[in-house]
């Protein structure tokens, strides 16, 4: 019952709308089940559903409890979740310092997977861009080989509006308009509203002509209507259960 409303909880946050309620079930049966594995996946859903939404105090409870939780029974996988998850709201929240610091301990770690990297090495590669730093490409083109090794545009997206953005601040604008081009390719439909929304302020601010991008918002809706979703052999989360070598192929 828990898995199912986790994957209920899911997919309405990657439509868009808000499954927050749905993932409170699922953690609450998880726990009073007495079952870590499914409890330590629904706090990683939890986490990554508060930030979607922009609600950071949420997200923030929900990392500081789920690291307790999972740590105290050693499930690592998710607690590298959280730990990814909250360097990405750090982020969010201009936390810059604190960010960094956690992509750098996350990628410290021996043998952390490449699920596991996708998060921290995008982070520290965005920060080590707009801060000027050597390094942040080695990052970012890890991050993007990463994400396209993934096939799945929840990772690819943020990945390509990482990259937009740095060669933006280098003075690369026709660099960056690839970017922001390919990614837009598969946001609409794709991603939710917030991550389109990313997209979007890019295509505008670089006056990119395409489907009117100061309409985003409204183009992301008209193509999602239009364009069936893709079928993915599992769940897009960097959160599902891997091998050591990479990304496990089959449900979350």
């Amino acid at each position: 019952m828990s898995y199912a409303l986790n994957g209920i909880g899911c997919g309405l946050g990657e439509a868009g709308r808000d499954g927050m309620g749905a993932l409170a079930q699922a953690l609450q049966v998880a726990l009073e089940a007495d079952l870590p594995e499914s409890a330590g996946r629904v706090y990683t859903s939890l986490q990554e559903g508060a930030t979607r939404l922009h609600r950071f105090p949420e997200s923030e409870r929900y990392y500081t409890e789920g690291m307790a939780y999972c740590d105290g029974r050693e499930i690592g996988v998710y607690s590298l979740c959280l730990m990814g998850g909250r360097a990405v709201t750090l982020l969010l929240l201009g936390r810059w310092e604190e960010a960094a610091d956690l992509s750098l301990q996350m990628l410290g770690r021996p043998n952390i997977s490449p699920a596991n990297r996708l998060n921290p090495v995008r982070v520290l590669g965005s920060i080590r861009g707009r801060r000027g730093e050597p390094g942040a490409w080695e990052l970012l083109d890890e991050a993007l080989a990463l994400a396209e090794g993934t096939g799945e545009p929840q990772w690819i997206v943020p990945a390509r509006v990482a990259r937009a953005e740095i060669r933006w601040l280098s003075g690369q604008r026709d660099l960056a308009l690839d970017e922001v081009r390919s990614a837009y390719d598969l946001a609409a439909g794709y991603v939710d509203p917030w991550a389109f929304g990313s997209v979007a302020v890019w295509m505008t601010r670089l006056q990119a002509p395409a489907d009117s991008p100061a309409a985003g918002c409204s183009a992301w809706s008209k193509r999602r209507q239009r364009r069936p979703r893709p079928t993915f052999t599992r769940r897009p989360t960097a959160c599902s259960p891997i091998t050591s070598t990479g990304f496990r192929r089959g449900p979350r």
